[in-house]
């Protein structure tokens, strides 16, 4: 755990993901209904995490696959360190994950800020397709919610 911290605290810093730094991180990456999660490493160093949780209620997904909450596999908490963008670790932890949920009959899903780019560009050269966007039940450091897109994986 604490190499998936330290490595959270380095995308944090280089890219501001995730947008306000959890008072506890190790608890922030076993989010509730955690499934299972994931690490990429090189060298036995740790470049990369995601996770899987059982059950998502956002609208717009619920809405689209027609699906109950619980057949929904939530893909959450990817991230991979500056040093190993762009060499495929995203995309290899982003199928793991969403193989995993098909695995388990649940249709993969995810949701990422509007204005996480790279994230967005990855997700959709990956067959993911958009659902609809909603206003974020949280908000960043600045105190505004931002907005939200919600994907469906294939």
């Amino acid at each position: 755990m604490a190499g998936c911290v330290t490595l959270l605290r380095a995308v944090h810093e280089a890219s501001g993901y995730p947008s306000r730094w959890p008072e506890d991180p190790a608890r922030w990456l076993t989010p509730a209904r955690l499934v299972a999660a994931w690490v990429a490493d090189a060298g036995g160093l740790i470049n990369g995490h995601v996770a899987l949780v059982r059950g998502v209620r956002a609208q717009c997904l619920l809405r689209i696959t027609g699906r109950a909450p619980d057949q929904l596999g939530g893909i959450t908490r990817l991230f991979v360190g500056p040093a190993a963008r762009r060499q495929g670790t995203a995309r290899a932890l982003l199928e793991v994950a969403a193989a995993q949920a098909r695995e388990h009959g649940w249709q993969p899903v995810l949701d990422v800020v509007a204005d996480a780019h790279a994230a967005v560009a990855l997700y959709e050269r990956a067959g993911w397709k958009l659902a609809g966007t909603e206003a974020a039940t949280w908000t960043n450091a600045d105190g505004v919610a931002p907005v939200v897109r919600y994907y469906v994986g294939p």
